[in-house]
């Protein structure tokens, strides 16, 4: 399954341009010419990366990046930036973008960064992922380890907090 970009912008001539070269490229590209259109698309997690334009509202769009990040933190952003623009895009990345792309625009750099992105992406997803497990089968072992010992109320403590989606502090009935 090819990466899924999410291409902002408010020139329809440039998305368009861009979007077809990308498809072309076996990108699925969608395209929103205004910020409004951003959130509810990427908070739903189909879009794997976005291409945010800072070159004309750079500090407004940072503001909007963001936001989505928040909204849905393993959404990779990559800006658009130019010569008057590079001071933004570095506080972008250390906000939260994947990385920038400065004019003149190569859609071969452009669509070697969707890549990268797309692959940190799946690493860090997957790594979040075992991280959980990782977690949860420690927490299994300890309370084995309490159960051995004798300590059924504390194992059973334990387990009840590792199994998925339960609070750490709720406590067991008897």
């Amino acid at each position: 399954m090819p990466p899924k970009v999410l291409l902002v912008n408010e020139d329809p001539q440039f998305i368009e341009a861009l979007g077809r070269k990308l498809r072309q490229l076996h990108i699925t590209v969608v395209t929103a010419e205004s910020e409004l259109e951003i959130t509810p698309m990427a908070a739903e997690g189909e879009i794997d990366v976005v291409l945010l334009d800072i070159r004309y509202r750079g500090e407004e769009i940072l503001q909007i990046m963001a936001g989505l990040k928040k909204e849905n933190p393993a959404v990779e952003v990559i800006l658009l930036s130019n010569e008057a623009s590079i001071n933004l895009a570095m506080e972008g990345i250390q906000s939260g973008a994947y990385d920038d792309i400065a004019e003149p625009f190569e859609v071969d750099v452009i669509s070697g960064k969707i890549h990268e992105a797309w692959l940190h992406k799946k690493s860090t997803n997957k790594t979040a992922k075992r991280g959980k497990l990782a977690l949860a089968f420690e927490k299994i072992m300890m309370a084995a380890t309490f159960a051995e010992a004798g300590d059924f109320d504390t194992a059973k403590k334990i387990a009840h907090a590792a199994k998925p989606g339960r609070a750490k502090n709720k406590t067991i009935k008897k």
